[in-house]
């Protein structure tokens, strides 16, 4: 927010774009604080914290209208088109206890006791929100936004996200490869992707059948190798790893 006035909000042509004029982004909006101002000169035609005040009092339906609708003018632009490769994570947000609407979760983490050299567990709860980003990975742009209740399962959202994203995108482009981490891993829900021609890329663990699976596949198969020399450490502590690497492509 703060950084809005001598980048955005100082930009005549940008502000234009979005709906004012020349006068109102020398002279603001209202010639409130003017008097409290002294020398300093007004950046744009409103404050940042008047912008976050107004922006904070948005519903969640509103906010996820107006990023769905931003994301359309980017298309329309000429953004994001063609062929795309997509990335889905979701981050935590924590709030206080105070904060109203939040979700919950119970986690634990190692605290120090005096006198004592092992720590101990302590189980405490994280109040808040995730919000569950579908991203393109080459422009770093976000295409889908979801904000849930800290506790809730992020895996279900994965179809209602990419439905929307590609709704965003219009006729301009399609979702060709989307990247996803094993909270994602539902068979239902990955087959549904596949039937809307996306590719999913998961990286599975050593335990899962698709790993054996696909080891024993490989067996068969002629690898690319790359051997490599790694340096570790500095002076006489410094020692050589020689780190070997094969790679097998397979069907099925």
């Amino acid at each position: 927010m703060n950084k809005l006035p001598p980048v955005l909000f100082s930009n005549t042509a940008l502000m234009e774009l979005v709906g004012f004029n020349a006068r109102q982004v020398q002279e603001g909006l209202t010639k409130r604080g003017d008097a409290s101002r002294k020398s300093r000169k007004k950046q744009g035609p409103l404050s940042p914290q008047c912008l976050a005040d107004n922006s904070s009092k948005l519903s969640q339906e509103q906010m996820e209208k107006l990023f769905n609708e931003m994301v359309q003018r980017l298309v329309a632009w000429g953004l994001l088109a063609g062929e795309r490769l997509l990335a889905l994570d979701g981050s935590k947000l924590p709030t206080p206890e105070s904060y109203e609407g939040w979700g919950k979760v119970k986690q634990s983490r190692a605290v120090k006791i005096k006198g004592q050299k092992e720590r101990a567990t302590e189980e405490y709860y994280l109040y808040g929100w995730k919000v569950l980003v579908l991203i393109d990975v080459q422009t770093r742009l976000p295409l889908a936004m979801k904000l849930v209740k800290i506790q809730e399962y992020e895996g279900q959202w994965l179809v209602p996200l990419l439905e929307p994203a590609q709704r965003n995108r219009g006729t301009r482009g399609h979702i060709q490869r989307i990247v996803i981490d094993r909270g994602y891993l539902d068979g239902e829900d990955l087959w549904r992707v596949h039937q809307l021609g996306v590719l999913f890329v998961v990286v599975s663990k050593s335990s899962m059948v698709v790993t054996q699976d696909a080891q024993g596949l490989a067996k068969r198969e002629r690898a690319k190798v790359r051997e490599r020399v790694v340096q570790h450490g500095r002076g006489k502590t410094a020692r050589e790893e020689r780190l070997r690497t094969e790679l097998v492509g397979i069907e099925g």
